[in-house]
């Protein structure tokens, strides 16, 4: 098993700001300084570019840690035994199976016996449809139009336990 880092990073980044601070430093100097420092011009450069090197390094690493400080696991949806037997009680990732044969709004058939994985539900409201994702294909039923099966949806799809 892999072994996540939950070090602190502060340690490595106020070493990347301290050394980007002085290398600005050292190179605002050097510019005002010019007459006293020949050919400082490429030294400058290459100061700058540690200066935004280190601090863009440090603020990556920053952004890194508090990223996997509030990482989170994938929340499941909680399964309500009220919604059970309807399209508003599908679990997401569950499987279902097409207790009888029928065709959705679309003329889509389903037949009795087949096996299908939710992933998700639409409802669109202009159209009174519920789009109901499986993998692989998807099921729309209207409101007015396929009544009989939303009434009675465990019916038609039941959950496998």
């Amino acid at each position: 098993m892999a072994k996540t880092r939950s070090r602190s990073p502060w340690a490595l980044l106020s070493t990347l700001l301290t050394v980007g601070a002085i290398a600005a430093c050292i190179a605002f100097w050097l510019s005002d300084h010019r007459t006293m420092v020949r050919d400082s011009g490429g030294f400058i450069a290459i100061l700058l570019g540690t200066y935004f090197v280190c601090w863009t390094w440090a603020l990556i690493r920053y952004l890194q840690w508090r990223d996997q400080r509030s990482s989170v696991a994938a929340v499941r949806t909680t399964y309500r035994p009220e919604l059970d037997g309807t399209i508003y009680g599908l679990v997401r990732g569950d499987d279902y199976r097409v207790m009888q044969s029928f065709a959705d709004y679309y003329g889509n058939p389903f037949q009795q016996g087949e096996v299908l994985r939710f992933k998700e539900r639409h409802f669109l409201p202009y159209h009174d449809g519920h789009t109901i994702v499986f993998e692989g294909r998807s099921l729309y039923l209207q409101e007015t139009q396929n009544e009989a099966i939303l009434a009675n949806f465990s019916e038609y799809i039941a959950r496998i336990t």
